[in-house]
């Protein structure tokens, strides 16, 4: 009888149940008991007319309460009571700090990247997931690096997503600065027991240096298994392919030259010192030129500035000097601790540059939802307009309805402009008329025109409470992608229009517009 199961109970029994309740009655329930008692007991209590009088019994047993039909229930009603009890597990684990997941049940979480096996490390985490009967999530970790994927990278990560709630999978998307830490923080909260990753393509070696999060995951002592997903043989070598052009085109030859020229100020610098005032321990100064790459190049160009800083000092300024050749054991100490100081210090920086640009994400969607709560705040309520209204002829009700359709235009101006600044693309709002209808009340440009054959794609998002339009499953013909605002499952109240894809949306984009629709649908509720 919940509102949730519906569709299915009616597609196992045949039958609609008129009589449903939401589920927050069950979500908000301080405490449930389950009822239930064998098959065959219930088939006598039927007999006994102990449920319903004997002809209404008999046509039960022969209809909704046929074995396979109450076997199916039975199941639907355990996972209900499952998830529920899962979720107090989870508070009662928060409450005392228990950060290590109990194993009580399987739950299954893949973790994504923009690379084109996503949609297999999917498949198999839901294969897995439907033959144990476990719950499955699917994480991806935006990074600071999340905003510079290449068109290719966006369309394999935007595949991935659509092919998990195509699926079923809960999908979540984090940010940080460290994809395995915010994993292992995310598994752990969540009570994941298992983790699917991807296999690794390169060298042991090759991905300690780089700092794999698959090695970091394979290697942290929590209490999660961690399964690698090895890719398909045959889009192996299209992927290696892939990664090396992505690599190439992110070296700059530029960067690394302007690193090393950083040296000649500080070489004269040293020299002058050297000569006019004997200050010892001068080649402390050529830390500057690798922190210096940290900050403007990255982490390659300084460890390249630190091997050829440590190449110039014992050229110029250890004897015998112009000559690569070291003949005291201090000095060979001295160069090489000052290696190791420069790449460290590089690391931190480009550690902490990295922290500054998660942070500056997460700021950024935050200012913007508060800029928004801002302005939707600002809208005054229904009731404060009519309290003080005299309802005594027609008059007072269309001054109403004008204050209405004012209050809901403003809405919708509000959730277009945040709506195309999430997208950076042309967006339109089409609310329900008082005729039924969709009609356009706001748009974020005078010269955007819809045809009928977009307002058509639009009426069935509105109508069936589904995307539509360009980068969906629905009547993909089109330049537009169409969004339903919904105040329930059941109420739709308009639609919101992308002049985009859907698919080359980022996750963190689709998350910040389902949130500026969720508010600004609060928001026109009170007035519809």
């Amino acid at each position: 009888h919940f509102e949730s199961q519906n569709d299915t109970v009616a597609q196992i029994t045949g039958i609609r149940v008129q009589e449903t309740i939401p589920d927050s009655i069950l979500e908000n329930a301080d405490e449930i008991k389950l009822i239930d008692i064998p098959l065959e007991e219930l088939f006598q209590r039927l007999k006994e007319g102990k449920v319903y009088v004997p002809e209404q019994a008999q046509r039960a047993v022969q209809n909704f309460f046929r074995r396979g039909n109450l076997t199916a229930l039975r199941e639907i009603t355990l996972r209900k009571v499952a998830l529920k009890i899962d979720g107090e597990l989870l508070n009662y684990k928060k409450a005392r700090s228990i950060s290590e997941p109990w194993p009580v049940a399987e739950k299954i979480m893949a973790c994504i990247s923009p690379s084109p096996f996503s949609k297999q490390l999917i498949r198999r985490a839901y294969n897995m997931a439907s033959y144990i009967g476990s719950e499955w999530l699917v994480v991806y970790v935006a990074t600071p690096k999340f905003r510079s994927l290449s068109p290719k990278e966006q369309t394999n990560l935007s595949d991935a997503i659509n092919l998990a709630e195509k699926l079923g999978g809960k999908v979540f998307t984090l940010s940080g600065s460290d994809i395995a830490d915010e994993i292992i923080n995310f598994a752990k909260d969540k009570n994941v027991t298992r983790v699917l990753t991807g296999k690794p393509l390169g060298s042991p070696f090759h991905e300690f240096l780089k700092r794999s999060p698959t090695h970091k995951l394979m290697y942290d002592q929590s209490s999660f298994d961690v399964q690698l997903i090895t890719p398909i043989n045959d889009n192996r070598a299209q992927s290696d392919g892939e990664n090396f052009k992505m690599i190439k085109s992110k070296f700059d030859i530029r960067n690394y030259l302007i690193s090393i020229l950083f040296l000649i100020p500080i070489t004269l610098l040293v020299a002058l010192l050297r000569k006019f005032l004997h200050v010892p321990s001068l080649e402390i100064l050529y830390l500057i030129a690798p922190i210096a790459s940290a900050l403007l190049y990255g982490i390659g160009a300084a460890v390249t500035t630190s091997f050829i800083s440590v190449l110039t000092y014992d050229f110029f300024f250890v004897d015998p000097v112009y000559k690569f050749t070291i003949n005291r054991p201090e000095h060979f100490i001295s160069l090489v601790i000052f290696l190791i100081v420069s790449v460290v210090v590089s690391q931190l920086i480009n550690l902490a540059k990295n922290q500054y640009s998660a942070l500056k994400l997460r700021l950024e969607s935050l200012s913007l939802i508060e800029d928004l709560s801002k302005e939707l705040l600002k809208i005054p309520l229904h009731e404060e307009i009519i309290k003080d209204f005299d309802y005594s002829g027609s008059q007072p009700n269309n001054i109403l309805k004008m204050i209405k359709t004012t209050v809901l235009e403003e809405i919708s101006h509000i959730a277009v402009r945040y709506v195309g600044k999430i997208a950076k693309a042309d967006s339109v709002a089409l609310l329900k008329s008082e005729k039924g209808n969709l009609r356009i009340l706001a748009k974020s440009s005078q010269q955007i025109e819809l045809t009928e054959k977009e307002l058509g794609i639009a009426d069935l998002a509105f109508t069936r409470n589904i995307l539509t339009g360009s980068g969906t499953e629905n009547l993909t013909e089109t330049g537009w992608a169409f969004l339903p605002v919904s105040l329930s499952t059941e109420n739709t109240i308009g639609v919101i229009g992308i002049r985009s894809s859907y698919k080359s949306l980022f996750l963190e984009q689709k998350n910040l517009i389902n949130t500026v629709m969720k508010l600004s649908s609060m928001a026109m509720a009170n007035w519809i």
